[in-house]
């Protein structure tokens, strides 16, 4: 028998309602789920109405527009299935990239996919045989976009297959970690910041509910007791904690409905906040189908751009960079281990198989981890990757009934803006919280901090204004290097990663030190002489097979095993190891970078 594991009580800061590997009742699970749903509304729904846009649909076509958005719900449901169940096991939303937008405007502007001018779309042209040309559609640009899309995934799945990531790893500490989630919360300001300016009021109001709920009424509890895991038995439920952001999102949306309904709100587009409006895409919502399947070659047959490839291709790279910040910080605001390789590895890959689903469906931009859902996860306090399952289960029937998709895209603009105010604002400090284990002393680490985080923020807005400075004597390698250098989160991360690697510096001083005692103890899930456990490693597991898995030798050698790395007799991912529950890790030990 196994030592038996002690359990530390949990810090008062941190406690979580549902560890990871909790799992809350069925009807809690689908009412959080489908919260979760709605916390990453805004960026659900934004990607695919750019996209949209960019195909020149028009707003005539209402309905056009409704297949890309519900396709792109469908997608995301089910990629987040597979990442929070067989890949990274994080409890993390997959979602469609704004780091695929770049790329996209690219291939649309080049002359053959260009948009045609409304007035000559009705008209037809003869050819001097007299066959029949149509102007190109909208259709047709999105094929060219499946095609590069789902030839550049295949890099992210090699790259996370063979474990390129991983190799990595041992030279990314806190220092690098930190600018890297900072630059995520902060490269998303423009957008926070053009939802609230339709409606600053609406959106000062949300973000303000949503503060009253998370952090004034957290600890209100309602009589009907409830089981939590790890917190000595029956409590009673913290529902305004619990449900803070569908709280929000219902009252600020029932108060624009009633000043819609009212006319308080400005009826015409030009005026300053009608997109707080609840009426805008009403219309959509009548003439949205119940019911429509989304399906591989739904849109047409793939075709190919070589240059339009490497740029999706840049987008993937910048893509894995924020993906592994996003790791690193949904394992910290969750209590649990640092994410090992194999896990890192394994939801790399899984995010290649997204992005290669995304190609093969049709959503125009390739999906990434969704940093929305990991500031929700600090501000309500669950974390359970089973609430994530369940969400992403709903999410995908919300994508094939059109009805549900249009009514949520009902939700105005300034409540989404005020939800994600403070959602981002949430991801912004974990990156700074990142910085605990290193010693801020340090000249050396304040300048490489300070360094990276300062030219994310300045040079990808100087280059996307000045993308005509980068002549390097062939336009794929300029698209390429300008999509790089325009991605905020990769100029921070790569700027770090080097100087930190470079610039002379103890591990104690990098904060390195102690993050490796820590990821090492992970590992071996060995005991202290306390009999203590060190971490619950088991988190990372397979759902099933584990037995068969660590029976096999070989798949030692497979870095997206849950065995990678490890050596015949040694205790890694013992399954009689329990993890904790309900974040119920000392903090003060266990500073996760």
């Amino acid at each position: 028998m196994p030592p038996e594991v002690t359990k530390e009580k949990p810090d008062k800061h941190h406690a979580l309602q549902y560890g990871i590997d909790d799992t809350p009742p069925w009807y809690e699970c689908i009412g959080l789920g489908f919260q979760s749903f709605l916390t990453m509304m805004g960026g659900l729904l934004a990607a695919p109405l750019v996209v949209a846009s960019a195909l020149c649909i028009g707003s005539d076509d209402k309905t056009a527009a409704g297949e890309v958005v519900s396709t792109t719900i469908f997608v995301s449901g089910l990629v987040t299935l597979l990442q929070s169940t067989l890949g990274s096991r994080l409890p993390i939303v997959q979602g469609g990239s704004f780091a695929f937008m770049a790329p996209l405007f690219a291939i649309l502007s080049l002359p053959e996919y260009a948009c045609v001018a409304p007035s000559a779309v009705n008209q037809t042209m003869v050819n001097g045989t007299g066959a029949v040309m149509d102007p190109m559609t909208w259709q047709g640009r999105m094929q060219v976009l499946q095609g590069c899309l789902t030839v550049a995934a295949l890099l992210e799945i090699f790259v996370g297959f063979i474990g390129g990531v991983g190799l990595l790893i041992r030279f990314i500490g806190p220092i690098t970690i930190a600018p890297t989630i900072l630059l995520i919360g902060l490269s998303l300001a423009h957008v926070v910041q053009h939802l609230c300016a339709t409606q600053w009021w609406i959106a000062i109001m949300t973000t303000c509910l949503l503060g009253i709920f998370s952090q004034v009424m957290n600890k209100v509890t309602l009589h009907g007791a409830e089981y939590l895991p790890g917190v000595n038995g029956k409590k009673r439920t913290r529902f305004f904690q619990m449900y803070a952001v569908m709280i929000t999102i219902i009252i600020s949306w029932s108060i624009c409905a009633i000043l819609t309904a009212t006319d308080v709100l400005p009826s015409t587009p030009d005026s300053w906040g009608y997109e707080a409006r609840t009426d805008i895409h009403i219309d959509s919502l009548y003439e949205t189908p119940w019911f429509r399947f989304p399906y591989p070659g739904q849109f047409g047959r793939m075709t190919f751009n070589v240059a339009g490839i490497f740029g999706m291709m840049v987008a993937i790279v910048a893509s894995i960079l924020e993906s592994v910040g996003d790791y690193h910080a949904c394992a910290k605001i969750c209590g649990a281990p640092p994410p090992p390789v194999h896990a890192i590895n394994r939801g790399i890959f899984m995010e290649g198989i997204g992005c290669l689903i995304s190609g093969l469906w049709g959503t125009g931009i390739g999906s990434t981890s969704f940093s929305e859902n990991i500031g929700a996860i600090g501000l309500t306090k669950i974390a359970s990757r089973r609430v994530i399952q369940v969400g992403a289960t709903l999410v995908v029937f919300v994508g094939m009934f059109g009805k549900i998709g249009a009514l949520l895209g009902t939700i105005p603009s300034p409540v989404l803006g005020g939800i994600l105010l403070a959602v981002m604002g949430m991801i912004c400090s974990i990156g700074i919280s990142n910085l605990q284990t290193v010693d801020l002393n340090s000249m050396r680490n304040m300048f490489i901090v300070g360094i990276s985080f300062f030219t994310g923020i300045v040079i990808p807005p100087w280059v996307a204004v000045h993308k005509d400075t980068i002549r390097l004597g062939n336009d794929t390698v300029n698209r390429m290097v300008v999509i790089l250098l325009t991605t905020s989160m990769t100029v921070g991360a790569v700027i770090a990663f080097i100087l930190d690697n470079v610039l002379p510096g103890t591990m104690e001083e990098r904060g390195m030190h102690g993050y490796r005692e820590i990821e090492q103890a992970a590992q071996t899930t060995e005991n202290d002489e306390s009999g203590k456990q060190a971490f619950p490693y088991s988190t990372y597991d397979m759902p099933f097979g584990m037995s068969a898995i660590r029976k096999l030798a070989c798949l030692r050698y497979i870095p997206i095993s849950p065995t990678y790395g490890s050596k015949p007799g040694d205790r890694v991912n013992n399954p009689e190891m329990k993890g904790y529950s309900n974040g119920a890790v000392d903090q003060s030990e266990t500073s996760i970078p």
